[in-house]
């Protein structure tokens, strides 16, 4: 069973905090937590997200792909990305075993 995760990045250049927060939360919450499943009692769910393939120049078709053929799509709604927002419509358009999740500390605010 694969599992993908669609979420904001964050850019270490711009915001080296917001990035780190953001990599803590997929490599240190979703992704053991996931993996930690056993989907037939023998086998874990594969967890992945799109950032972390080797050749950035096919990031855009490997999320496509991803969002299509995932059995399970997690998308962290933190920080009102369009991107995410824009990959959620396309999986909800085509499969909507999808969780949604959040973390309110990273959510911006308008005055």
């Amino acid at each position: 069973m694969k599992c993908f995760v669609i979420m904001p990045f964050g850019n270490p250049d711009l915001d080296s905090k917001k990035a780190h927060r953001l990599e803590l939360i997929y490599s240190e919450w979703i992704k053991p937590t996931v993996e930690s499943i056993k989907y037939d009692d023998v086998h874990p769910i594969q967890c992945h997200r799109a950032d972390k393939i080797l050749r950035p120049e096919e990031i855009l078709s490997h999320i496509v792909e991803n969002l299509v053929s995932a059995d399970l799509v997690i998308a962290d709604l933190s920080g009102r990305n369009a991107n995410v927002y824009y990959e959620l419509g396309v999986r909800h358009a085509v499969n909507n075993n999808t969780i949604l999740i959040s973390d309110n500390s990273l959510m911006c605010h308008s005055i």
